[in-house]
């Protein structure tokens, strides 16, 4: 009897102790943010042209710096490349970007994205206009560290949501 009872206790009593001692699942941390970029140090912009026209030019910027203003203040360093095609008067690039400074409800730190955007540009005066962009976090430090999320850009306008799951939570 005995060895009949350990042969329909002992799963019981296992698959017990597995979930006591499975971690629980916890809940994210939600953070909404939005704001405005305060505009640009361009940095320095190098440019080769495509085609034998000289209308598509691949442009890098290694130093390109901004200033946010909202939910995230801080200041933004950024390694872009990207495309220009004076004939359809668009650019369109991505890069990596880095932020310092302070997320509302978070903290503060680093946080580290990647970036894609797109625009329209006249080649002649050399005009940006509706800018259309969006980024995903890849990591964060100090107090930023664990935020993951997304960003979009809408001109100098920037919204997002960002998560945190309680096991990353200081």
């Amino acid at each position: 009897m005995k060895r009949v009872l350990m042969l329909v206790l002992l799963p019981v009593l296992v698959s017990g102790l597995a979930l006591a001692a499975a971690p629980a699942a916890s809940a994210a941390t939600i953070i909404h943010v939005s704001g405005t970029d305060l505009g640009p140090d361009a940095g320095t912009t190098a440019c080769q042209p495509v085609n034998d026209s000289g209308t598509v030019l691949t442009c890098t910027t290694p130093d390109f710096a901004t200033r946010y203003t909202g939910d995230l203040t801080g200041v933004i360093g950024s390694n872009f490349t990207w495309t220009i095609n004076c004939t359809s008067n668009r650019i369109a690039g991505h890069g990596i970007e880095t932020f310092t400074g302070s997320v509302a409800a978070a903290g503060s730190g680093t946080l580290t994205w990647a970036t894609k955007f797109r625009a329209s540009f006249d080649c002649s005066t050399q005009t940006l206009s509706n800018l259309v962009g969006s980024a995903t976090i890849m990591s964060g430090t100090a107090r930023l560290t664990g935020l993951h999320g997304r960003l979009k850009f809408l001109g100098q306008t920037y919204s997002g949501i960002l998560t945190r799951s309680h096991a990353d939570h200081w």
